[in-house]
């Protein structure tokens, strides 16, 4: 899909578009300087393996359009070592781009220039860019952006600051006159990009050593010997000495779990009271609705609001601020540089279970997604690493199962084991991926790890405009999924929840041998009016369905209401949060909480399996859509949702069944 946005909304360029290809180095910064020329907020990550897809924005200068295509991060063009790094040289190759904008980063100068000197050999009109020029001046160098141009035989080069922005005004002009003198030698640019894409000549390992020499010569020419000359005293940087502490192979990991444990700390700390304000909020709104609105008065339409759109689609966004908070936490990580670090401490770990390092890397985006998740092991130049990771990534929990995390801890667990319970529950998910790798390397994917190469970027302040609009970017497909996906789901839920609908009611009837008015002498009308709706509920399409899969899910402990909401969460796991609110906004008319509901109906052993069963079962459409598509097979997305789905269910059985024995049943 393309994503398009103009800097100023007028007429439509009558002159062609420009193809602007972003290319260079994993970590160059990349994506940043894409947001500072189209004003899109993609993410932005300080590790390598960000940029998984090709990514497309737009933008306007001096009354013509530019077309800017961020491609993934590759060394080379030439023998492809993964997906990501084919797809960019695939693009550049056959698409054929009108200016090529090659992102380098100062502090890494030579062995990126190495790229540059590729792309001047096939003959691309080039832009160079020189990212993070503050990091570069805070550790004392100087780069001369007019001796590299000449190094280079006249290239422009522009020195920009990319996520903040600085120097996007230059880059602009410096496109427009690449540009510009692609329009003049129009004629011979069909053949100069045939030649270029059929050059395939071996790049041999004295080749690339030659390309890296005489990249190191060009750097010392722009930044001095002294900042560049690999044999030369090396200077320990901030980032070595914070690494000592941070990356040490003990100390490190201690330090990965306490951060984690903060973020979830807060998490819940700090999320709660908002939580409960917007729970409030829309109970409030549920209660003014129904007091103006006469139950007489069209009384299905005043169902499918109160029940079906509030207590559905309301009961997902109680979790918002919650969801912000977690994600904060993990884009000031990200953005800091340490996830990296947590990628590099993991890959002894990972190496038992038979992957490398670089596997953390897509499971770490899965948090946010399985999708793009999945789609980041594009980064693993080993297949047999590749198919594992895809197919263990979600086990990680995503971003849509969070809110069920919310709901269920909360509801069976005390305020000081609910932080410690939400860590516990990523590293059970993090634990059983890692069992299911190994066990995958074991049988169907036996052979050795391939080689983990990951280059650590320096520690980074986080940028507050970059973290703002991750968390943006996250929460408001959250509130699009909310308003769309969910709030189809919850209407139709609502629907099956409803329909048909029961005209007699047992709770009506007289006692056998008794007097007529059934329970109405002995009971509230309270108490009957929830007594008629449980029995309309179980009545329903909804009902029927949940009995009928009660004698499979006994053993969890799960009744037909959980079952409904077991089936909702086939399309987007937040829709058994959904189906649960809709359920209890029918039964109860009341302002109690949906949690409070949950605690009153089922014993904490119930509770405690449907957390470990969300957690692994059932992978939603768009996960399997896009294992069937990476994987290349049907059967790999098969094989996966049954391979999780029958471990979630006998773990469940196994957490429901223990607890029960310790207490916990009742």
């Amino acid at each position: 899909m393309r994503l398009r946005l103009c800097s100023r909304s007028r007429p439509r360029p009558v002159s062609p578009a420009v193809r602007v290809a972003l290319a260079g180095n994993p970590n160059s910064g990349k994506t940043s300087v894409l947001n500072a020329l189209t004003g899109l907020r993609h993410r932005v990550g300080n590790y390598p393996g960000v940029t998984v897809d090709v990514r497309e924005g737009s933008y306007e200068f001096n009354g013509r359009l530019y077309e800017v295509v961020d491609l993934p991060g590759t060394y080379s063009l030439e023998a492809p070592r993964s997906e990501d790094e084919r797809l960019a040289r695939n693009y550049l190759l056959h698409r054929s781009p009108d200016v090529v904008v090659n992102v380098l980063d100062l502090g890494n100068l030579a062995r990126h220039l190495a790229l540059t000197l590729e792309l001047l050999e096939r003959g691309f009109r080039l832009v160079v860019v020189l990212n993070f020029a503050d990091e570069a001046r805070r550790s004392g160098m100087a780069p001369d952006p007019q001796a590299l141009s000449e190094a280079l035989g006249g290239v422009s080069v522009v020195v920009t600051e990319g996520h903040r922005g600085v120097g996007a005004a230059q880059l602009k002009a410096a496109i427009a006159s690449a540009a510009a003198a692609g329009d003049i030698a129009a004629a011979a640019r069909p053949a100069a990009g045939a030649a270029a894409g059929a050059a395939t000549r071996d790049d041999t390992e004295a080749e690339l050593v030659r390309r890296l020499a005489r990249a190191r010569l060009i750097a010392a020419l722009t930044l001095g010997s002294e900042a560049t000359d690999p044999a030369g005293p090396e200077r320990e940087t901030l980032s070595d000495r914070i690494d000592r502490v941070v990356a040490h192979r003990v100390w490190g990991l201690f330090f990965f779990a306490a951060a984690m444990y903060g973020v979830f700390w807060v998490t819940f700390a700090a999320g709660e009271p908002l939580a409960a304000g917007i729970e409030a909020g829309i109970a409030a709104l549920a209660a003014a609705v129904g007091n103006l609105w006469p139950e007489a008065t069209a009384p299905l339409l005043r169902s499918l609001l109160l029940e079906g759109v509030l207590g559905g689609v309301g009961s997902v966004l109680v979790f918002l601020p919650n969801i912000v908070l977690l994600f904060l936490g993990v884009s000031l990580l990200e953005d800091s540089g340490y996830m990296a670090r947590a990628a590099f401490l993991v890959d002894r770990l990972m190496r038992v279970v038979g992957l490398q390092g670089r596997s953390f890397v897509p499971m770490l985006v899965g948090l946010g997604c399985s999708v793009p998740g999945i789609m980041a092991a594009r980064t693993l130049d080993n297949e047999r690493d590749r198919l594992a990771t895809m197919f263990v990534v979600p086990l990680v929990p995503c971003g849509a199962r969070v809110p069920i995390f919310l709901l269920l801890i909360p509801a069976f667990l005390p305020q000081t084991l609910r932080a410690p319970a939400l860590m516990g529950v990523y590293l059970l998910g993090l634990g059983l991926a890692a069992a299911t790798a190994r066990l995958l390397r074991l049988t169907a994917l036996r052979g050795s790890a391939g080689v983990f190469l990951l280059e650590l970027p320096p520690y980074r302040w986080p940028s507050l405009k970059v973290i703002a609009g991750q968390v943006w970017t996250r929460a408001s497909l959250y509130l699009q999924k909310a308003a769309t996906v969910i709030l189809l789901f919850s209407i139709i839920l609502w629907g099956l929840s409803t329909f048909p609908q029961k005209a007699e009611f047992t709770v009506d009837a007289p006692p056998a041998g008794g007097p007529a008015g059934g329970l109405d002498s002995v009971a509230d009308p309270l108490t009957i009016a929830r007594l008629r709706a449980a029995e309309a509920l179980e009545y329903s399409f909804a009902g029927r369905l949940g009995r009928w899969l009660e004698p499979v899910f006994r053993p969890l402990g799960f009744d037909w209401r959980l079952n409904t909401a077991l089936i909702g969460a086939l399309a987007a796991k937040e829709l058994f949060v959904s189906q649960l609110g809709i359920i209890h906004a029918v039964e109860a008319e009341d302002t109690d909480s949906l949690a409070e509901a949950l605690r009153a109906t089922y014993p904490p052993a119930t509770g405690l399996a449907a957390l470990v069963f969300t957690l692994i079962a059932s992978p939603c459409v768009a996960t399997l859509a896009v294992m069937r598509r990476e994987a290349g097979r049907r059967r790999w997305a098969i094989l996966q949702w049954v391979v999780l789905t029958l471990a979630g269910y006998l773990l469940a059985a196994a957490t429901y069944q223990v607890a029960g024995l310790i207490g916990l049943g009742a």
